[in-house]
């Protein structure tokens, strides 16, 4: 049995359960169990439909610490070999005192810190060996397993499942997913936007998909946004198939989080932006690979709506930019990564 320590709620949003889960589901295929443990119970609905236990340690999220105690009186966490922990709110003494009977994996994308784990992963385009070797001499910690790259990438199953992407010469379905929790409020701002566009011409018989997360405070605001724009917005909520809601969508506009990398297995076309500081290396990444454009960083008010604005619709109606960026989006991941990650930890606990 594995146990994944993660959490996700309004803050973090759901990134990191949603991961976790795509590692847990290969385990499963391969015949292993997995549990969950978190802080609070906004993920545990959602983590037991996907036929997991998770075990809610009613502790603060970002004092990982503190729940030690709690943690360690677990049945699940005495019976678990590998502990694979996934927040941004770990400590280097946090993984001391469980490598003392465990061993540990820690699922990373910051490229900040040194811990003592015994494996590391960091799936993303900007993953680089030689920073984190420098880190781990400099803060004299012994180096874990670096396990690094899109190749990793711990998508779920049928991403990694190929469909040719045909590219139309104007894009008229447009994918919009702005994270579980869009605590920016992108999509009601990008959504109000494309009402009030008076130009008559304007994304003519174009439709927008919006994904609204499940952390979402603005769902009923998206669905009156949805109701007045004349049939250009869509709203969608609990999406069971987003591979196939992907591959039906000409282009899509994503925050620079895990989800780029489910568009890349798709090969879409896609406009990124940024809502928060760690999501800035993997937006330059992607641009340094040519696999995505930028609209920059939400959090500058209007002149970023203006330029997501802008993006869509030149990107709208230049097929030879979309063909481009899909071919290079292409090249990131196959998919796959979780089955990887599964070999690893299965290997790890012997």
């Amino acid at each position: 049995m594995f146990l994944f320590r993660a959490d996700g709620n309004e803050k973090v949003g759901t990134g990191h359960i949603m991961r976790c889960l795509s590692i847990a589901d290969s385990l499963k295929r391969k015949g292993e169990e997995s549990v969950f443990v978190s802080a609070d119970d906004k993920m545990k609905t959602l983590i037991e439909k996907r036929g997991y236990e998770c075990i809610v340690l009613h502790t603060s999220f970002d004092n990982m610490e503190a729940e030690l105690p709690a943690l360690k009186e677990l049945a699940a966490f005495k019976s678990a070999p590998v502990v694979i922990v996934d927040s941004y709110y770990v400590t280097d003494s946090y993984f001391s005192l469980i490598g003392e009977s465990k061993k540990t994996v820690y699922i990373d994308d910051r490229t900040s810190d040194a811990f003592e784990t015994d494996v590391l992963i960091n799936y993303n385009v900007f993953a680089d060996p030689e920073k984190y070797k420098n880190i781990y001499k400099n803060d004299n910690i012994k180096e874990p397993e670096f396990i690094l790259g899109p190749e990793y990438a711990p998508l779920r199953k049928e991403f990694g499942i190929k469909k040719e992407r045909g590219i139309k010469e104007i894009a008229d379905n447009i994918l919009i997913m702005t994270g579980g929790a869009d605590p920016t409020h992108v999509a009601p701002k990008l959504a109000q936007k494309i009402i009030d566009d008076t130009d008559p011409k304007a994304l003519s018989d174009i439709r927008f998909h919006f994904v609204i997360g499940s952390m979402s405070t603005d769902y009923e605001k998206m669905t009156e946004l949805g109701d007045r724009s004349n049939g250009k917005i869509e709203i969608h909520r609990n999406v069971t198939d987003m591979k196939s809601l992907m591959e039906d969508c000409d282009m899509a506009v994503s925050a620079a989080g895990s989800t780029l990398y489910e568009l890349c297995a798709c090969a879409v076309p896609t406009v990124t932006y940024v809502l928060a500081d760690n999501q800035i290396p993997a937006e330059k990444a992607f641009l340094e690979r040519g696999a995505m454009l930028s609209a920059g960083d939400a959090r500058e008010g209007d002149i970023f709506y203006d330029r997501l604005y802008d993006r869509i619709k030149n990107l709208i109606g230049d097929p030879s930019e979309r063909a481009r960026l899909s071919m290079s989006a292409a090249c990131i991941t196959d998919g796959k990564g979780a089955e990887r990650i599964a070999d690893k930890l299965i290997e790890m606990a012997g």
